[in-house]
């Protein structure tokens, strides 16, 4: 049968392990903190640099779009004066679209 001192160094063996063990997990989870918190700095930065990108990209998206209203109107210039230039050939007379012949020198 187990005597009191026999229980007692039982006891004593029992606390070590849980003690020793308890530190090990502590040390993990440490490590594991450590880890996350490098996560979270690398996410961090991630989510700023996309942040820069996204602002750009709205520029990118207003400029083009003042430049697709650009083309909009030079295409309707371009097709009045292409009008205007037909109307001026059939009261000139002379054919439309008039091609330049390149002039040449003796």
């Amino acid at each position: 049968m187990l005597t009191n001192e026999d229980l007692q160094a039982i006891s004593g063996l029992i606390t070590s392990a849980v003690t020793a063990s308890e530190e090990r997990m502590m040390a993990r989870m440490d490590k594991i903190d450590a880890r996350l918190d490098n996560m979270d700095a690398r996410l961090d930065n991630m989510d700023a640099r996309l942040g820069r990108v996204e602002h750009e990209l709205v520029e990118v998206k207003d400029r083009l779009c003042a430049v697709e209203e650009n083309t909009e109107i030079t295409r309707g210039a371009v097709n009045a004066l292409v009008e205007w230039a037909e109307q001026v050939a059939v009261i000139t007379k002379a054919p439309f679209p008039v091609q330049h012949q390149p002039v040449m020198e003796p």
